[in-house]
């Protein structure tokens, strides 16, 4: 739905508009969507860049899991330098071999897919990063518009209010109104000023936070195209619900209780003792004979020496599951709460939007009529419009959070919205 309220002002109000800062309506800036800007902010991101580097480390882990064991040359000479018939060389026994050690308990498979699921993890962990990231940016440029938007109005409500001090004080001199009513308007004016500096302070901070993310200027992020008007009705929480299951943290989790299974696996694998075999050439000088050496070798499994890492993995695989559990019931507590405070906040909006606001404008026509008429006088005016400017900045303020919830909800949800 589209906000149409700057459609309320009446032809005096619409002349205040003009009134807004040059700062923040320059056409000096470049326009940029919202998609530009978190594209830039990816760019930008030296977290993103350091876990594109763990991923890569865990790949390297991935490949070193996968490489065979070496053969081993064995050169053995026996009988040598002895004395009588074994002096010299004359009894030596040489013995040239290779031997190669066989994993057994498919080790080497074992550890390739714990590997691969340790590089899931990693690449989970990124996006989880990613997703912060894009949450924050998009919430920034929320912000920041919201507070360009509460400067213009408060800058209205300034010039409104001062309009009013001088109505009032021209009304006491010819005794029509009461001193206290120009007080209470000199309070208005003042904290109208005092919310504009802090709208100020509010912009200039996200802003500059913008930059350091998005590696431009600060006038380079000065106007940003988002529907910051526009309003639709949330899908309902069983949408959302359903939607949970893309959300990386439940996906790093299931990958996480995936490798720990991996790791109960290798660990079953490694209590499987290794066959060592030796294929060589043995050589007898004294006889001028030689023959094939082969031989075995393989631990004998009386104890089972990795029984304490294969119960370690066990608990492991378990504790994994129920962190999985875990984080599953409070993405689903957050879920529904947040889906309730964005239609609390619809709820206000609407209001503000459907209600108030159109009657607040057609007070303010019935002013304007009145006055041409001689009914109403110009201050009446100008309170009207004071009013309207308090129902403009609530606006602001229920659309920020609106905007806000939804987008904590839509990244909640692994933003498949």
């Amino acid at each position: 739905m589209k906000l149409g309220f700057r459609h309320y002002f009446t032809s005096t109000f619409i002349g205040l508009c003009t009134l807004c800062s040059p700062a923040f309506t320059s056409a000096n800036c470049p326009s940029l969507t919202l998609q530009e800007t978190l594209n830039s902010a990816i760019e930008h991101s030296l977290a993103l860049k350091q876990a594109d580097a763990n991923i890569q480390i865990k790949l390297a882990d991935c490949w070193q899991a996968g490489l065979r064991i070496n053969p081993e040359l064995i050169v053995e000479i026996d009988n040598i330098g002895g004395n009588g018939g074994n002096y010299g060389f004359n009894a030596a026994g040489p013995v040239v071999a290779i031997s190669q050690i066989l994993e057994l308990g498919n080790k080497r498979s074992a550890r390739e897919k714990m590997a691969a699921a340790v590089v899931t993890i990693a690449i989970w962990d990124r996006e989880i990063l990613k997703q912060e990231l894009l949450r924050k940016v998009t919430n920034l440029v929320i912000t920041s518009i919201a507070s360009t938007e509460k400067i213009k109005f408060l800058q209205m409500a300034n010039d409104n209010a001062t309009t009013s001090l001088n109505c009032i004080a021209e009304k006491i001199k010819n005794g029509k109104a009461n001193p206290i009513l120009l007080r209470q308007t000199e309070l208005t004016l003042s904290t109208s000023k005092i919310m504009q500096r802090k709208a100020e302070s509010d912009r200039t901070s996200s802003l500059r936070e913008l930059a350091l993310l998005c590696g431009y200027t600060f006038s380079d992020v000065d106007e940003m195209l988002y529907p910051f008007f526009d309003f639709d009705t949330p899908p309902p929480l069983n949408i959302y619900q359903c939607a949970l299951a893309n959300n990386p943290e439940v996906a790093k989790y299931r990958s996480a209780v995936y490798a720990a299974g991996e790791n109960y696996h290798l660990q079953k694998a490694n209590a499987v003792p290794d066959l060592e075999i030796t294929v060589g050439i043995a050589r007898d000088n004294r006889n001028r004979q030689s023959s094939f050496l082969l031989e075995f070798n393989i631990e004998i499994p009386v104890f089972n020496r990795n029984q304490g890492n294969i119960c370690r993995s066990s608990w492991e695989s378990m504790s994994a599951s129920y962190q999985l559990e875990e984080i599953q019931a409070k993405l689903e507590l957050a879920c529904t709460s947040l889906h309730d405070q964005l239609f609390r906040s619809l709820d206000t909006v609407n209001m503000l939007h459907n209600e108030a606001l159109p009657a607040v404008s057609e007070i303010l026509q019935a002013y304007e009529n009145g006055c041409t008429e001689g009914k109403y006088e110009h201050i009446d005016i100008l309170l009207a419009q004071s009013r309207h400017i308090e129902l403009q900045l609530q606006l602001i303020d229920a659309l920020t959070e609106f905007h806000q919830l939804k987008t904590d909800l839509h990244y909640l949800c692994g933003s498949c919205f």
